[in-house]
């Protein structure tokens, strides 16, 4: 095969890879494409030979948006694994990180597809919530699109003092705000925006309800960020202490003493772990002891 003839099979694999043709029904705003755009606004990226990629450390999260695209175009992505490099002791994060996984998609259609939703190209600096998003009346694709971005920027952690704190960041202020008032507007979830530094923006809470109800109604799709999430719906005092029957109460400050901490004992009985020390204090007034 002579060198022009090689040429042109290359351009026609080219052209054939980056102009595949996407199903009419790809055009509709589905659960599945909002969280496709949620992602976007997160870890997820459009940029030059008409990719769609993402570029993540949680096969899950990989997979779901995999799963996304190939429901909304019917293409899948191409998946690769790869070793993340050793940090050196001067970086933030030393030592040698978790492996990667890298998405990514080649597709002119799909790609000028997600362009009427933005089209700065979801730029980190530029990029806002859908206008799509904002009017839509389907809650499920509300919920989809911040479980993409919460999966890309968001997090729960587990406080010291018995409460969760649940958060995204990131560096476009204003978009913060669209999302802060999404949540608000359409799940009644308040959240507090508060500059971290010049670049960094965070919205948050520590609010149980809000919390519980981000939980009931968007959740994450990373199942680490899940199950820290499960967990700490288990770290908040309750009232009416007085309705747990004794015998629950000496079985929990037995195997307290035996050592179990008070978070696995959360765990073993689905038991907001903080009573414990309430229970705790309430036998110490009533036998002067611990």
């Amino acid at each position: 095969m002579t060198t022009s003839n090689k040429l042109r099979d290359f351009s026609l694999i080219l052209f054939t890879m980056v102009t595949k043709f996407i199903p009419p029904e790809s055009k509709l705003l589905t659960p599945d494409k909002g969280y496709i755009l949620g992602v976007l606004c997160g870890d997820g990226y459009l940029s030059t030979g008409f990719r769609i990629g993402l570029n993540v450390c949680d096969k899950d999260f990989a997979m779901e948006f995999n799963r996304c695209i190939n429901s909304v175009y019917h293409f899948n992505l191409n998946i690769y694994e790869y070793e993340s490099i050793v940090r050196g002791p001067n970086s933030l994060y030393y030592g040698i990180g978790k492996n990667r996984y890298s998405a990514v998609l080649c597709s002119k259609n799909a790609f000028y597809d997600l362009l009427t939703y933005d089209s700065s190209e979801f730029k980190t600096h530029t990029w806002d919530v859908p206008p799509q998003i904002f009017t839509t009346e389907n809650l499920s694709i509300t919920a989809a699109f911040i479980r993409g971005f919460f999966d890309s920027e968001g997090s729960i952690d587990l406080r010291s003092k018995g409460h969760a704190r649940l958060q995204a960041y990131s560096f476009n202020e204003q978009a913060l705000i669209s999302v802060k008032k999404l949540l608000l507007e359409h799940f009644n979830i308040k959240m507090t925006l508060r500059k971290l530094d010049e670049k960094c923006f965070v919205i948050y809470t520590e609010r149980y309800c809000y919390i519980k109800r981000f939980a009931e109604t968007i959740s994450f799709t990373i199942a680490r960020k899940q199950t820290i999430l499960q967990s700490s719906l288990l770290t908040y005092k309750r009232k009416g202490l007085k309705n747990y029957s004794p015998r629950f109460k000496q079985v929990l400050i037995a195997l307290y003493k035996a050592g179990v901490s008070p978070r696995a004992l959360g765990r073993m009985f689905h038991f907001p772990y903080t009573n414990i020390y309430d229970f705790l204090k309430q036998e110490k007034n009533a036998f002067g002891r611990i």
